[in-house]
């Protein structure tokens, strides 16, 4: 009855708390004493109505917690096994699910990309938990020099997030002086456990030219006892010099040679990322449609979509183009289909892991518009390819997916 009473008294909280609620607010987050799902439900609501006077306040709590829990000294499992610390992560992860709204309203920066970067660095945080700080960071309102900063050492952390989402998160931070920051974190690797996969990812797909001696080197090393680390690196290298020039990208995407889905994708992208002329992208496109059979299927109807999802999301193909392949409207719904195979895939310690929460990590990756257009079936065999790629499937139950 009063768990009940506690929820209904949150939900009535349409209006923002004037201060008598707000208090109460805070202390229900901060009794120890009650139930973990009653704390977190004023949270959220207090997140939700976060305003500049009170947001510092919250900020600070999460503060506390973080400095709780890395003084306790436990494992991220060892944690999830302690009901106190396990109510403490749980709070602090509820306050960076709601970091947008804290940079919104937060008086104070500084003192929230600290915030950010503590949950982007600890052992003991989700990877969905490093993603959203990590976004927090590129979006904060405090200055570039200080997010790039902030940023920055978050990518050298050895305990940073270490997946593709954070490559399109950084793009918007990237200036010259952050390149050569990063090209020092690829130089620096001496193993495959310290590799900084997110500078070498940020790097190859901006083609920087400089790391293509230090890729190779690692690739002699490392290849024939990491078969996936290999497999990176081949990626990366190809990366770089598919766009040196930048013309030869247009070739890529005409080109009838096979490709995967994701180096073709990859390739029309940065084509329009660098504002190749439209015409000559759409040319390449139709170009590479036309080769195809007039009624295609599987993995060739699956990359024509995909292709086709691209060039109008970006505005350089027509409705009317490619009209042998009509696109699926309910992509986020199909990918939802796909549970069996999906994975979120991340490194740590030198080792790939698909996590407990996998899916949400797939349809976050397959909302970026990869997936959109595609059926069930068409979305499961895109992210087996993607986990072909990344050597979490064996490459034996890959076929002739693995190369680019």
């Amino acid at each position: 009855m009063l768990l009940a009473a506690i929820c209904l008294t949150l939900r009535s909280m349409a209006a923002a708390p004037g201060d008598a609620e707000w208090s109460k607010l805070l202390s229900l987050i901060s009794q120890e004493t009650k139930p973990a799902v009653v704390r977190v439900a004023a949270l959220k609501t207090a997140c939700r109505h976060a305003a500049a006077e009170n947001a510092g306040g919250l900020v600070e709590m999460a503060t506390a917690w973080a400095s709780e829990l890395d003084a306790s000294g436990l494992s991220a499992d060892q944690i999830s096994g302690n009901p106190a610390y396990g109510a403490k992560r749980e709070l602090f992860s509820t306050l960076i699910g709601c970091s947008a709204r804290i940079n919104a309203v937060a008086t104070d920066s500084t003192l929230a990309l600290t915030l950010w970067k503590t949950a982007a660095t600890r052992s003991w945080t989700a990877p969905q938990i490093k993603l959203y700080a990590f976004q927090a960071i590129v979006e904060s309102p405090a200055n570039a020099a200080q997010r790039r900063s902030v940023a920055l050492s978050v990518l050298a952390d050895s305990q940073g997030p270490q997946n593709a989402r954070v490559l399109q998160l950084l793009l918007s931070l990237l200036d010259q002086d952050f390149l050569a920051a990063l090209r020092t974190l690829v130089a620096q690797a001496t193993s495959p456990a310290d590799f900084n996969l997110v500078a070498a990812a940020a790097l190859a797909h901006c083609g920087d030219a400089q790391i293509v001696e230090h890729l190779q080197t690692f690739r002699t090393a490392w290849s024939s006892d990491d078969p996936a680390i290999g497999q990176l690196l081949d990626w990366y290298l190809w990366q770089i010099d598919a766009q040196n020039p930048p013309s030869d990208l247009l070739g890529l995407v005409a080109s009838s040679e096979p490709l995967t889905q994701r180096a073709r994708a990859w390739a029309l992208r940065r084509a329009i990322e660098l504002d190749l002329p439209s015409v000559q992208i759409r040319n390449a496109v139709l170009q590479f449609a036309d080769a195809l059979p007039a009624e295609p299927v599987g993995e060739v109807l699956a990359e024509l979509a995909c292709v086709k999802r691209i060039g109008l999301d970006c505005e350089v193909l027509a409705e009317t183009d490619i009209p042998n392949v009509t696109l699926e409207t309910d992509g986020p719904d199909a990918v939802t289909e796909s549970t069996a195979l999906a994975g979120q895939v991340y490194r740590d310690s030198g080792n790939w892991h698909p996590t407990a929460d996998a899916l949400l990590g797939f349809v976050n990756w397959c909302s970026q518009k990869p997936c959109q257009g595609l059926n069930a079936a068409q979305t499961a065999q895109l992210l087996k390819q993607k986990l072909c790629e990344l050597g979490i499937i064996k490459p034996s139950a890959c076929g002739s997916q693995d190369q680019n």
